[in-house]
């Protein structure tokens, strides 16, 4: 199994407990969750805890990927576009960023 294969099963896992078990079948509620989570991670800054940070961040993590599914994608294409558009800023002398309106 490689690691496309490994990051798609745990997506699905992924996905299956948070229907199953903590309700999160719709976008919003993710969003409530994930802004729960980014506070708890904050917090776990605030002290310097770095085990509670990596704890916090792993639910970052799990949330975000759960959110994947909404937009019929997954974390492992997020991240290789979001690679290819910071490597186009770097080699691109013309890149122009979006602005808020989206032009």
């Amino acid at each position: 199994m490689n690691k496309n294969d490994d990051t798609a099963y745990l997506s699905k896992v992924a996905i299956r407990f948070c229907n199953e078990y903590i309700g999160l079948c719709n976008l919003e509620r993710k969003i409530r969750k994930l802004g729960e989570e980014v506070a708890e991670f904050c917090q776990a800054v605030g002290t310097n805890n770095k085990d509670r940070m990596r704890e916090e961040l792993g639910d970052i993590l799990f949330i975000v990927n759960h959110m994947t599914d909404a937009l019929d994608t997954t974390l492992y294409d997020l991240l290789s576009e979001t690679l290819d558009k910071l490597e186009n800023r770097i080699t691109n002398p013309n890149y122009k960023r979006h602005d808020k309106n989206g032009s």
